[in-house]
């Protein structure tokens, strides 16, 4: 076809990468559902991002100092990495784009460990009403697995430490 077309074609070999002995699109799904984000970036050449809308919530994370904006995907296909606590940025409808700390699982403290999978971001330096508009996630840094506390004050200490963690890898 390229030779019909008046395209030249160059034959290239297969991309390998430190990371992982193979590149496809099992290895990134493998290595999301593993918290290998950074792995997962240098496959892309880029971080692994989501698409989601922002819905209404519990509103509890206002309560502890933390507010988030929960996300419901874009889209059927969307491959959400593994659950847990992760450094991102956030990219909000505006173009801005801000340091953020995204938790992804059941919320075993508040909700049970049988309750659905949520996606809540915390945007560490913004302030301002979200619902109903767009924002693309960019997975940084795997943080920690998801872990239930004793209470709120025991999960708001440990959020104030992982906002503190995910700020030094952002900045």
């Amino acid at each position: 076809i390229g030779r019909e077309e008046g395209v030249e074609i160059i034959c290239a070999d297969e991309y390998r990468s430190v990371a992982t002995p193979s590149v496809s699109s099992s290895t990134v799904r493998k290595l999301l559902h593993e918290h290998e984000v950074g792995k997962v970036a240098e496959l892309l050449g880029r971080p692994y991002s989501i698409k989601g809308r922002v819905i209404h919530g519990k509103k509890l994370g206002r309560q502890l100092g933390f507010p988030t904006a929960n996300i419901e995907p874009i889209g059927d296909s969307i491959l959400v990495p593994g659950n847990g606590v992760y450094a991102a940025f956030a990219t909000i409808s505006d173009g801005s784009r801000h340091r953020a700390i995204l938790n992804i699982g059941h919320r075993p403290t508040v909700d049970g460990c049988d309750s659905p999978v949520n996606i809540e971001v915390h945007i560490m330096d913004y302030d301002g009403d979200l619902y109903g508009t767009e924002m693309r996630i960019e997975f940084m840094a795997f943080l920690r697995k998801e872990m239930r506390f004793s209470g709120l004050d025991e999960l708001k200490a440990q959020l104030a430490r992982d906002a503190e963690a995910a700020n030094a890898l952002l900045l």
